[in-house]
């Protein structure tokens, strides 16, 4: 998830605790906004391996598992005890750095982008496809922690963000005039409530939203699952996710199950072609992309809008793998690899984040640089479909 929504998160979780002054119920605001953000500080170590490749291995790597979580609140604990010099149990900083560290794990696990929480016990990515990266819905139901506050500071930063998802929402070519009018009168009928709410039930009311936004998310996810299944039998695994502000319409990768060939149908998907048409679902790609697809055999219809198949031989999967160093650092990553022989050499990277044909983050050409080193043992998507590459 975006760093606002862990921030807000954090804030969340540090008025749920009794306070006995604004100085602490602040300090633990702190706690709570720097707990709920300090795995992002991956980034800090990622040029170990280089490259792009460093960024994609090490990002929600160590720092994103439950193996570490006690040793980021201690530093949580540390870093706040040393700025903030007040009286505040070091116990409650301690154990809601640990609440902080935590939430921020499990939310990072509800996009599809995935985590691996348990290492050092699995090493297995797990994947929710719930999620946007950035919901603006979740920022809606949070902000009121900020804007009712007494402090004036608060406040404008909570009008920031809201200054902040006002543009992000009109700009942003993944919303439609519906689902701006949508978040528009959601917001006023949210903050009206909490208006109404008193103080000390703020946070319980904020964090009922948050479990709702969730909940409509995770429900509807189910129901693509449904719908997809249905429509592709044979698939083996699905890689979805939805619209920003959008459960209605989700993008997906389907990996088709077969013992010759790696299979991948890329589209969209509407759950409830009555009120949105797939044809009217915002399109997150453009029809250009690195990845060489073919016109895919399956029809389009009222739920379904199939933009292509990526159609490659298993075996030459797992020779590219075997034979190429960066192929290898990637499938550590990818959970749908591509490889593409183009002009410009060899490119490689995760189709899931093949949205056109810029070398955006996740898309490297090969052979330009050292093998990588320092790499985890994270356990790849298709690890046991290609029987341990």
């Amino acid at each position: 998830m975006d760093n606002v929504t862990h921030s807000l998160i954090g804030v969340l979780a540090a008025d749920c605790l009794k306070v006995k002054s604004e100085k602490e119920r602040i300090t633990l605001r702190w706690a709570g906004v720097i707990s709920s953000n300090l795995p992002d500080a991956d980034f800090l170590y990622a040029g170990i391996t280089g490259g792009k490749l460093g960024y994609l291995v090490h990002h929600r790597g160590h720092t994103h598992t439950l193996g570490l979580v006690i040793p980021l609140a201690f530093l949580v604990l540390g870093i706040v005890m040393g700025w903030r010099r007040d009286t505040t149990s070091r116990a409650k900083i301690f154990w809601l750095s640990v609440v902080g560290i935590a939430l921020h794990i499990a939310m990072d696990t509800l996009n599809n982008y995935g985590t691996h929480p348990f290492w050092p016990f699995s090493s297995r990515w797990i994947y929710g496809d719930t999620l946007f990266i950035v919901e603006p819905y979740l920022w809606i139901v949070l902000l009121p922690l900020l804007f009712f506050h007494p402090s004036r500071w608060m406040k404008r930063t909570a009008a920031a963000i809201f200054v902040a998802l006002f543009g992000l929402v009109l700009f942003i070519p993944l919303t439609t005039a519906a689902i701006k009018g949508a978040l528009a009168l959601f917001g006023f009928g949210w903050f009206f409530l909490c208006h109404k709410v008193r103080e000390k039930r703020l946070p319980l009311t904020c964090g009922l939203g948050l479990l709702g936004v969730i909940s409509v998310f995770a429900l509807c996810g189910l129901e693509a699952n449904r719908i997809i299944l249905e429509a592709v039998p044979s698939a083996i695994e699905i890689s979805k996710t939805p619209l920003p502000a959008n459960p209605v319409c989700w993008s997906l990768w389907v990996r088709e199950d077969s013992n010759t060939q790696y299979l991948i149908h890329r589209g969209e998907v509407s759950l409830f072609p009555h009120l949105v048409r797939v044809q009217d679902c915002p399109r997150r790609r453009s029809d250009e992309s690195v990845a060489g697809y073919y016109q895919d055999r399956l029809p389009n219809t009222d739920h379904f809008r199939w933009s292509g198949l990526y159609n490659r031989s298993r075996a030459d999967l797992r020779q590219f793998i075997d034979d190429h160093c960066e192929m290898n650092a990637l499938a550590r990553f990818a959970r749908l690899p591509f490889w593409e022989r183009t002009p410009h050499g060899i490119i490689i990277g995760d189709l899931r984040f093949d949205w056109d044909h810029n070398l955006s983050f996740a898309k490297i050409p090969i052979g330009e640089a050292a093998c990588p080193g320092f790499l985890p043992d994270w356990r790849t998507p298709l690890w046991d479909w290609t029987r341990g590459f």
